[in-house]
């Protein structure tokens, strides 16, 4: 009688589950996994993270960009893409739940069994980077490219298997490259005003170990060229928001500073998305 009722359970399981891969309970079924993903992130975190926390600088929705968190200033005004973090925690559900029924649903084929020998090469490969990546604690984005060739033959199988729409695709790939492109260009953009309010502070007189001229500036004229110092400092322990918390006189900052006088101020045209346009060239005030 165990065995019988254990044979009826399995077979109800293996109904229910191939029922919730049947094109017909698809959303049903993902609209599930959205919901159980949700509270298993409050459960676990208190909250549903958002994609890309402002205090990051690599991945940040208040900066796509990535640059005006290397200068002094905090950007307190809301970017556009700011105002998208719960639509984009809705997306990343939806992304995550699809690639579970997507996993399932190919797991459920015998012949995914049978996967040859290079496609199985590429998902041993981004199965053993992603345990690295996470006993290593390697969370940053330059890391994360290693499961790349992973996830397009993931997608890929997903696309022939469950009939996944180009649409979708093609939308995505347009999403990223209008980030990618218009985020390089207010990079460069950013960078080169900041260069411009150092040169204008060397041109005028200015030390270089006396400007605080951001994460980038610094670290290349002070830290990588360290016969900037003065006599005695080090480029381990003295380059400003590099290695050091020393505030020098003059700053390169996105906002005005306390007790600080505005010299010049540099603005450029900036993608629709990014929180600022501008920037300042501070001098401390006595």
């Amino acid at each position: 009688m165990r065995a019988l009722g254990a044979r009826t359970d399995d077979n109800l399981f293996l109904k229910l589950y191939n029922i919730s891969l049947s094109p017909r309970w698809r959303p049903v079924t993902v609209a599930g996994a959205v919901i159980i993903l949700a509270l298993l992130l409050r459960l676990i975190y208190g909250e549903i993270p958002s994609p890309a926390s402002d205090e990051e600088v690599v991945r940040s929705l208040q900066d796509l960009a990535g640059v005006r968190g290397l200068i002094q200033g905090t950007l307190t005004a809301p970017a556009l893409a700011a105002h998208l973090s719960y639509p984009l925690r809705l997306l990343r559900l939806i992304t995550v739940a699809v690639l579970l029924f997507g996993a399932a649903h190919l797991l459920s084929q015998a012949r995914v069994r049978l996967m040859g020998s290079p496609a199985m090469v590429i998902v041993t490969l981004s199965l053993v980077h992603l345990v690295i990546i996470n006993a290593m604690w390697f969370y940053n984005d330059r890391y994360y490219l290693t499961l790349l060739p992973g996830m397009i033959y993931f997608a890929a199988r997903l696309a022939v298997e469950t009939g996944l729409s180009r649409a979708v695709a093609l939308g995505c790939i347009s999403l990223l490259s209008l980030i990618s492109i218009s985020g390089t260009w207010d990079m460069l953009r950013f960078n080169q005003a900041c260069a411009d309010g150092y040169n204008y502070l060397r041109t005028s007189g200015i030390a270089a170990a006396e400007i605080d001229g951001g994460y980038s500036i610094n670290g290349w004229v002070l830290y990588a060229h360290p016969e900037n110092l003065p006599e005695g400092w080090s480029p381990a322990e003295d380059v400003p928001f590099v290695t050091s918390d020393r505030q020098p006189p003059y700053v390169i900052s996105n906002t005005p500073l306390p007790d600080h006088e505005i010299l010049r101020e540099i603005s450029w045209r900036a993608p629709f998305w990014a929180a600022s346009n501008r920037i300042y060239v501070l001098r401390q005030q006595e």
